[in-house]
């Protein structure tokens, strides 16, 4: 597995936390223009669905000025961010993974042995005193050379 938490930049310089102040405006800003969106469909009324979206793009401008005039003062901000966004990166990979596994492999698996009958391992064979299969050995040296 990869561990996220390698990747993180755990003492990054000026310039890195003022692209992350960048970052942070454009991301928190689509996020609240997302939040607005939704609060507007369910609602309808416009003026009651600005709050959130007025507090997440506030927050956006926010890290933005503060990465702009004193990057150091951002650096836990940065720390915490990125310490929460390796933690739901790896939440979300293994449960997409697993999701992944048993709704697709799985079913994919036994509707295979049920239509094939296959038995790879002869479990099957109740009555066999060893499952152990010999193995022919071919002498002939010259198979090595047509491989395939």
């Amino acid at each position: 597995m990869i561990n996220p938490f390698k990747e993180i930049n755990w003492h990054p310089k000026s310039l890195d936390l003022k692209s992350f102040g960048k970052s942070m405006i454009i991301g928190l800003s689509a996020i609240s223009a997302i939040f607005f969106l939704v609060s507007f469909y369910r609602t309808g009324d416009a003026k009651a669905s600005l709050f959130l979206p007025f507090c997440v793009f506030s927050c956006g401008v926010l890290i933005f000025v503060v990465s702009r005039i004193c990057a150091s003062a951002l650096l836990p901000v940065y720390l915490v961010w990125f310490f929460f966004s390796a933690v739901i990166g790896i939440v979300v990979s293994n449960l997409a993974l697993m999701l992944f596994f048993y709704l697709f492999f799985t079913p994919f698996a036994i509707a295979l042995r049920l239509v094939s009958g296959r038995d790879p391992l002869s479990l099957k064979e109740r009555t066999r005193s060893s499952y152990w299969k010999d193995y022919s050995q071919n002498g002939d040296l010259k198979r090595y050379f047509r491989q395939y």
